[in-house]
């Protein structure tokens, strides 16, 4: 069959006609291969495996040319007919290529000249199945193969589900309990022995444990039987498979359900066992609690009595789980217990629970077991007696000391492994039992003491032979109390000896130190005339008699006058050692009783404690010339004394400059001084060369002097000779030692340089300079003052005016001149061609009121202020009224009531113009009061002011700006 296709876009008029020729060459390849299809031979099935969710290709041969058509189908038996092989993808020549149905977004189809292969992703269980291939090709050919088949299966792990699914009961220990674990899967064949059981999320060890479980792996499916069931296997189960692809778990379990007989115990109330006391006529209630079992609920109840003979009887078999004893007597005294029945059978025996009738024991006797007496630092042992312990019997005592209950102490014997101060008091003891404390028993313990020193004579003691005062002392304890007896070389002393005075002193009882009742008792030697130091030692002894507890106590000790050190001598005080050398040990002694000890010092710090001073390491002059110093010390006092130690070394030598102008020379020479240090220094040896050649001239005396440490050379600044290297060697017994130093020619002809001069001379310039500057200043400050003084005649005189205010509440006060404002920025001044006005001004205020404003008002007609006859006299001069105002500067004075405030007002007027012009109008001129805040200035002989003079404004309110 012959197909011509006419190639048109994808959209457009021929997409149309392309459709109607895909569909009419599709239904002629179906009428085609109806009738082919029984004539072909068709190759079996290609077998294809893939895992569930992987990516597969299933393969289509494309033999016979160019595949103008392609096919995919699918079905689930070879067998089915055609109508049962539904498509699953079409292509056509570069015109269609989509899958259908489930594949529309799983499968694609990679085409080429030889193949047509299916590609599936993600590959579903539903996938499996036979896919067939049909490939109509462009051009037929005869014999073409144009179907294939292939079969692909879908592995997959198992999927497990558990039987039965509703569950199993079963009463305990009755049977068996058998899961069986079914399941699908592909390939449907499990790995042997890989299936596990679990119970919950707990896998079982079914090996380590086949008495319990029994495993069948053959068969149809998987099972697991429980041999005997117990209330430990309740749980849910589950299975787990596994074939090649991998395993399965059940997704539910099946639920074990083992239903067992109650567990019962017995309770009463009230409860005897929490400490609850039962008497006679007293309600006691019994109950059986349930406390396991499956089924929880009981249905059936039966109590049991067991007697002391040993008897047991069910008293009651009852629904209920209390019992009821209503005023119980003692004849009801038994063992209880209970059992309960549910649909697993009858539990076991509950616990037994005893109900007893109780009494107190009887009273307690006390006494010591151990001892006649208590002793200090020995055992005490007391015991409780009691003839009737009680029922039931006490098992425990209740001790008390002087009231205090003794809190670790139960038994009947009380054991104190040390008596001691605070075993004194008043004990108690009772036996106590469950129902109570019995009567007590009561014994008064008083501890007693066999004499013992607390402080006893040291070995040996000593006084100082001048010691103003000396004494020994021992305390003994002992209780009851004893007496203390003093002996010299064995010889009793008495209270009538001159030489010794006895004093005994009784201590009370120490309860920090445990120290019982005590005695001490004092020697004290008569020290009017000095003790001979030289005098032999003695023995002193302290005795103390014995008490009903014990024998006596004596302690001695050797007695001798002591003295500081004295006699203190060094060997050998002065040693010289050459450096380098080791010097011999020095040795150090000093008589004194206790013996001394010794320390050798070196400039104040201790360097060995010994008697002897041994320097280990070759002495130089550094570390070893001066003095070291012995100290020999004991407890009364200290010596010293000083080893000199003198190195002996080589001479060192240093060369210095200075200059020297010999007597009738104008010119200045040069003088070298070699100056050594040595030990010996006494004959040393100078040697001068210049170069390499000895200094020696005919006449060197003239230029070469020596003196002890010292040895000078004269250089004369003509001789140039004598300018170079010079070495200075310096010789004692010990060695020789050199040092050098260069002098250089000097530059400059000496006559053209300044003249020496000494540190006198300088000082008597530096004086001299100093005065001269002191007398300018003063010149200057001279000057200035004057300068001042002449500008101050110049200044106008000035007037004083005291103002007074009305008010009669105003009353002066020094006070108020405590504070000064410095002048006001804010003040304006008016000016007049032929004026000027200067103004200063200081305000005083007592209400603490700054005066910011003081104005000054335009002038109106004449040019003058005239004084006032009621101003006061400032300074010397007073105002008069004949005063003549040819100056060229006019200040007025204003003074305010001290209460308020001072205003000093400087209103200085300056007349420009020609002295003639200058002379003023007399006028008088008077203060009046406008208000609080202002004062005026005016003439005399008029009532209004004048707006030539001031209004002075004392806050900060403003002031009026014209009178006129």
């Amino acid at each position: 069959m012959r197909i011509y296709m006419i190639r048109a876009p994808l959209y457009g008029p021929h997409f149309v006609l392309l459709l109607c020729q895909f569909w009419i060459f599709l239904f002629l390849s179906l009428i085609s291969y109806s009738h082919c299809a029984v004539k072909k031979n068709v190759d079996p099935p290609i077998e294809i495996k893939s895992k569930l969710g992987d990516k597969v290709s299933l393969p289509c041969e494309v033999k016979c040319g160019d595949a103008f058509f392609v096919v995919w189908s699918r079905s689930d038996s070879m067998k089915n007919p055609h109508d049962q092989w539904p498509r699953i993808y079409i292509h056509s020549h570069e015109t269609v290529s989509k899958p259908i149905g489930e594949l529309a977004n799983r499968a694609s189809l990679n085409t080429d000249r030889m193949a047509a292969n299916l590609s599936i992703n993600y590959i579903e269980t539903s996938d499996e199945g036979f896919y067939k291939c049909e490939v109509t090709y462009i051009k037929e050919v005869a014999n073409c193969p144009s179907v294939s088949f292939v079969h692909l299966q879908v592995l997959q792990p198992p999927k497990v589900a558990m039987e039965p699914r509703s569950g199993i009961r079963i009463v305990e220990h009755s049977q068996p309990a058998i899961f069986h674990c079914t399941y699908t899967a592909t390939p449907k064949e499990l790995i042997s022995n890989a299936t596990k059981w679990f119970k919950e999320d707990k896998q079982l060890d079914i090996e380590d444990n086949q008495d319990l479980y029994r495993v069948k792996n053959g068969g149809v499916h998987p099972t697991l039987k429980i041999l005997n069931v117990t209330r430990e296997h309740r749980g849910t189960y589950f299975c787990e498979v596994s074939n090649e692809i991998g395993p399965g778990y059940s997704p539910y379990g099946v639920k074990l359900e083992v239903t067992y007989p109650p567990k019962v115990s017995i309770r009463m109330f009230p409860d005897a066992t929490r400490g609850a006391m039962i008497r006679e006529d007293d309600d006691v209630q019994l109950f059986c609690d349930v406390e396991d079992g499956n089924p929880l609920n009981s249905s059936k109840v039966r109590w049991i009595k067991k007697t002391n003979d040993g008897s047991e009887m069910i008293i009651n078999e009852t629904t209920q789980n209390e019992l009821l004893f209503t005023s119980i007597d003692r004849t009801s005294s038994a063992n209880y217990s209970c059992t309960a029945f549910n649909e697993a059978g009858w539990s076991p025996e509950s616990n037994v629970i005893e109900i007893d009738v109780k009494y107190l024991p009887s009273p307690a006797e006390l006494r010591q077991i151990n001892a006649n007496y208590p002793l200090k630092d020995d055992q005490l042992i007391l015991e409780c007696f009691v003839h009737q312990l009680g029922w039931p019997q006490a098992v425990e005592y209740e001790w008390e000391q002087d009231g205090y209950r003794m809190e670790y102490e139960r038994s009947s014997i009380l054991n104190i492994s040390r008596i001691n101060l605070s075993t004194r008091g008043n004990y108690s003891c009772a036996a106590v039992s469950s129902v109570g404390l019995g009567q007590r028993g009561y014994l008064y313990i008083s501890p007693m003491a066999s004499p013992r020193f607390i402080e006893s004579l040291p070995k040996i003691n000593g006084a100082l032979y001048n010691a103003p005062s000396h004494s020994a002392s021992c305390r003994v304890e002992c209780e009851p109390i004893c007496s203390i007896s003093w002996y010299r070389n064995n010889v009793l002393i008495n209270n009538s000896s001159r030489e010794f005075i006895i004093k005994e002193t009784q201590h009370p009882p120490e309860s920090e130190a445990n120290i019982f009742l005590s005695i001490v008792s004092t020697l004290t030697w008569n020290m009017t005339v000095p003790l001979d130091k030289y005098s032999n030692p003695y023995e002193i002894s302290c005795s103390s008699t014995g008490n009903m507890v014990g024998t006596g106590v004596s302690s001695s000790m050797m007695f001798q006058v002591e003295y500081p050190p004295e006699n203190l001598t060094v060997i050998p005080s002065n040693m010289n050692v050459v450096e380098g050398n080791l010097p011999e040990p020095i040795k150090c002694h000093s008589d004194a009783l206790p013996a001394p000890s010794y320390l050798w010092e070196r400039r104040g710090v201790p360097i060995v404690v010994s008697p002897v001073l041994e320097i280990p390491h070759p002495i130089t002059q550094e570390n070893g010339t001066g003095n070291f110093t012995c100290v020999a010390y004991n407890r009364h006092g200290s010596v010293r004394i000083d080893a000199v130690i003198s190195v002996l070394h080589k001479p060192s030598c240093e060369i210095s400059e200075n200059t020297i102008r010999l007597e009738g020379q104008e010119r200045a020479n040069t003088l070298l001084t070699c100056e050594a240090t040595a030990n010996p220094n006494t004959g040393l040896v100078f040697q001068w060369e210049i170069g390499n050649q000895t200094f020696s001239l005919p006449n060197s005396s003239d230029f070469m002097s020596t003196h002890e440490t010292r040895s000078h050379i004269v250089i004369s600044p003509d001789d140039r000779s004598m300018f170079g290297l010079w070495t200075c060697s310096v010789t004692n017994s010990i060695g020789t030692s050199e040092c050098i130093f260069y002098k250089s020619a000097p530059l400059v002809d000496s006559r053209w340089m300044m003249p020496h001069l000494d540190d006198k001379s300088i000082i008597l310039i530096a004086a001299s300079l100093a005065i001269v500057i002191v007398i300018f200043i003063l010149i200057l400050i001279i000057i200035i003052c004057r300068m001042k003084r002449r500008r101050a005649k110049q200044e106008s005189h000035q007037i004083a005016l005291e103002v007074e205010k009305p008010e009669a509440s105003s009353s002066p006060s020094t006070s108020s001149l405590s504070n000064h404002v410095i002048p006001s920025k804010a003040i304006n001044y008016n000016k007049e061609p032929n004026f000027r006005y200067k103004r200063t001004d200081k305000v005083i205020d007592t209400d603490r009121k700054i005066i910011s404003q003081v104005q000054s008002m335009p002038r109106r007609a004449e040019h003058h202020i005239m004084e006032s006859p009621s101003m006061m006299q400032i300074g010397k001069e007073p105002y008069s009224n004949d005063i003549s105002f040819n100056s060229k500067e006019l200040s007025m004075i204003k003074f305010g009531p001290l209460e308020r405030n001072i205003v000093y007002t400087d209103l200085q007027i300056t007349n420009d113009d020609d002295d003639d012009k200058s002379h003023l109008n007399r006028d008088h001129i008077f203060h009046t009061p406008i208000s609080s805040n202002h004062v005026s200035l005016h003439p005399s002989n008029r009532q209004t002011p004048l707006c030539d003079y001031a209004v002075l404004n004392f806050d900060q309110t403003n002031s009026p700006t014209s009178f006129c």
